[in-house]
């Protein structure tokens, strides 16, 4: 059976309600810690169970337009990231983390600027 390619042209960030501007990457992290244990039964063999669950991942934009994100840093909001502008690979609430710019200094390319954000509960 073919493997289905989905094209990721079109995705799309949007923080807030607010359509997130010229976005060049996204990635989205779907992992479950794994709790490693051993018992006198397995004659200290190890193994692991599932955690918890966590997702997160990162979005990267050009410099221009990051102030908005950045008022954002250290605060839960809304977010919605799609595959393709349709297909939804995240949708809920995320702690905006970490911003970290990109700077080409040989290259002259525009600077950019990396959102590190994880899911959160709004408290």
């Amino acid at each position: 059976m073919p493997r289905e390619v989905i094209s990721a042209k079109n995705g799309t960030v949007s923080l807030d309600g607010s359509a997130v501007k010229d976005v060049t990457d996204i990635t989205v992290t779907d992992e479950v810690d794994g709790i490693e244990y051993a018992t006198s039964s397995t004659a200290g063999k190890k193994f692991e169970n599932a955690g918890h669950r966590k997702i997160s991942g990162s979005f990267t934009i050009l410099q221009h337009i990051a102030a908005d994100i950045l008022a954002a840093l250290g605060q839960v909001k809304p977010l919605i990231i799609t595959t393709d502008g349709a297909n939804e690979a995240f949708n809920g609430n995320a702690l905006i983390k970490s911003a970290t710019p990109s700077i080409p200094v040989q290259g002259g390319d525009d600077i950019a600027r990396t959102i590190n954000w994880a899911e959160a509960e709004v408290c």
